[in-house]
């Protein structure tokens, strides 16, 4: 008879406890005042635009909300200029 030589293997085990890195971020949103918002419009163009949008979503905007699409429609119906609001 043949001698049988068994051979047990076994994988080690590897725990990992992989932590996603948390950065937190606080943004600041800095809200124009009246003057400077004044000096961007004429009025009549900030009175199409309230009458378009209304209020309640000028000062979601001011607050530093998102705009809807909405917003373009005014803006081009009021005939501002988007790149002079975008220009520093």
């Amino acid at each position: 008879t043949t001698p049988t030589v068994q051979i047990e293997a076994t994988t080690p085990i590897v725990q990992i406890e992989a932590t996603t890195p948390t950065v937190q971020v606080e943004a600041t949103t800095v809200i124009p005042d009246l003057a400077e918002i004044e000096s961007m419009f004429t009025p009549e163009q900030i009175m199409c635009l309230t009458t378009e949008i209304g209020e309640d979503e000028i000062d979601n905007l001011l607050a530093g909300g998102a705009p809807d699409l909405s917003l373009f429609t005014a803006l081009a119906t009021c005939e501002v200029d988007l790149m002079s609001l975008l220009a520093p």
